[in-house]
């Protein structure tokens, strides 16, 4: 997937947009797919480049943490500074307390350990959107 263009994803009213930022192309496949079936858009990024392409399109993003050089953990934190009051869904595999310091010492906490279950992470975005926009509506 790496150099190949990827179009804007232009809004649609009423559908909440999701960024998933996941390396392994089969579980970005396995997200997509329940994701679309509930309702969502999801916008596909294997790696940090292209989750920056297209962070400002999301309403919400799922990213992978997991890697040695805290790369993705960045992007965690530069999405979050980015825009504040988007929700952010942090998945790992690597179990390390090292991993949960640096993700804390960046303000952030892991939310779902894989292996997670597709409709835990369908109930944990729809949760997070709503408290987002009951937010929305008492800042009004």
């Amino acid at each position: 997937m790496r150099g190949r263009e990827i179009k804007r994803v232009e809004p649609v009213d009423g559908v909440k947009r999701v960024l998933i930022v996941e390396p392994e192309g089969l579980v970005r496949w396995a997200v997509q797919q329940r994701l679309e079936a509930s309702g969502f858009h999801v916008i596909q990024a294997a790696d940090a480049h292209q989750a920056r392409q297209h962070a400002d399109e999301a309403d919400i993003a799922v990213v992978d943490v997991r890697d040695s050089e805290g790369g993705r953990l960045s992007l965690a934190a530069d999405l979050r500074q980015a825009k504040p009051t988007r929700p952010l869904i942090l998945v790992t595999s690597d179990k390390s307390p090292a991993l949960e310091e640096r993700a804390r010492a960046l303000g952030l906490s892991i939310d779902l350990e894989k292996p997670y279950d597709l409709e835990t992470l369908t109930h944990l975005i729809r949760a997070l959107l709503s408290r987002r926009q009951l937010r929305q509506a008492e800042a009004r």
